[in-house]
């Protein structure tokens, strides 16, 4: 076959053209939901934006997209355990932020000169405080401190772990909320996959995502 016929074959061969009933881009989302996206329900420093990128996230995948009422109450349970987990996370650094005061001052009072001598705690405790202040507004003494809890015989991470230390009864709790919303969470996604892929095959979905969902909802 020369290259003149080759090329005459491909001229007459007719287009491929790619079957429109493999891609669907209807809007399935029930009303209820389309308000759920306009006013959800948000978390301690979350906005709206959060909530509708995380939705689509789970609404639109490689595998498919949702179709059914169920699928989207499924992908909106996804949204809100997502959120949950990362709300969990901001909540676990606070607590041991919030613990490193304290911590601070039992180290003050561990390492004071006058710890061992009787009826000296009212004191210790009040210096312990006032040097407690004064180690997280004055980086100097902060370094001076860190210095001398070292030479105590003190960790040079001893605020962190006498932090977490002190944090742990609500770490704990912490960590069990998060296995169960993980554990929730992975199981819904599991039951999106196996729908998403025992609906007719729709190919790679190439779906418009509407990008008005992301806006700002009006209200009047």
């Amino acid at each position: 076959m020369t290259d003149d016929t080759f090329d005459e074959l491909q001229k007459a061969a007719p287009p491929e053209v790619e079957s429109e009933e493999e891609f669907d881009d209807n809007d399935y989302t029930p009303a209820f939901i389309k308000k759920l996206l306009d006013f959800p329900e948000l978390l301690p420093r979350e906005i709206r934006e959060d909530f509708v990128h995380v939705f689509e996230a789970f609404e639109y995948t490689h595998g498919g997209s949702a179709k059914t009422t169920f699928e989207y109450i499924l992908v909106s349970e996804a949204t809100k355990l997502t959120l949950n987990l990362q709300n969990l996370d901001r909540v676990e650094g606070a607590i041991l932020i919030n613990h490193q005061r304290p911590a601070v001052e039992s180290l003050f009072r561990k390492t004071h000169e006058g710890a061992a001598i009787r009826n000296a705690e009212g004191a210790i405790h009040a210096e312990a405080a006032l040097n407690a202040t004064k180690y997280f507004a004055d980086p100097a003494f902060k370094a001076k401190s860190d210095k001398a809890f070292e030479a105590a015989g003190y960790a040079p991470e001893a605020l962190e772990g006498e932090a977490y230390f002190r944090a742990l009864p609500s770490l704990v709790l912490i960590h069990r909320q998060k296995a169960s919303d993980r554990k929730a969470l992975f199981g819904i996604l599991k039951d999106l996959e196996l729908r998403y892929a025992s609906r007719h095959p729709e190919k790679t979905m190439v779906v418009n995502k509407p990008s008005a969902r992301s806006a700002k909802p009006k209200v009047g």
